[in-house]
């Protein structure tokens, strides 16, 4: 089967996320700032999210075995699937769904991070190659193949 595509496409892998703290915390916030602990807001913001992520790594890892063996065992129980799984950025080509459809595979797409659908692929090629879809994270893919994963997206798994 064909490997992921690899291209070298400007995608961001960062994202914009709001939060409404109380004054109090970021007063707290500012006074660490101010000491010298952390170089601004940001950077406070970010430690204490890598902080919270590391503390739950094992959650993480756990749900990553498990998918991989749903996939293990769809894989053995029924010859027409295939798991596809990445933590970080997974791109998905036509090409490279197409390798499936022709063996008569389809894809159970799971993803933490960034999911990016490149341009050449179609809402035929998610129809006829995806079988299920769960992206924790981002998506990147245009609209009418958006529409065509939220029809077969799975809201919890």
């Amino acid at each position: 089967m064909q490997n992921l595509s690899t291209q070298n496409t400007k995608i961001s892998t960062t994202e914009k996320v709001s939060v409404n703290l109380s004054a109090v915390e970021i007063g707290q916030i500012d006074f660490l700032v101010e000491r010298g602990l952390y170089d601004n807001r940001t950077d406070f913001i970010r430690s204490s999210v890598r902080k919270s992520l590391e503390k739950h790594e094992q959650e993480i890892a756990d749900f990553v075995n498990t998918e991989k063996a749903r996939g293990l065992i769809a894989g053995i129980e029924k010859d027409d699937t295939q798991l596809s799984f990445a933590i970080g950025v997974m791109i998905i080509s036509h090409e490279y769904l197409q390798g499936y459809v022709q063996s008569g595979k389809m894809l159970n797409i799971r993803s933490i991070g960034l999911l990016r659908f490149t341009d050449d692929v179609t809402p035929t090629d998610i129809r006829m190659g995806v079988k299920s879809y769960k992206c924790y994270g981002k998506t990147v893919a245009s609209d009418a193949v958006k529409e065509a994963l939220a029809l077969i997206s799975e809201h919890s798994l």
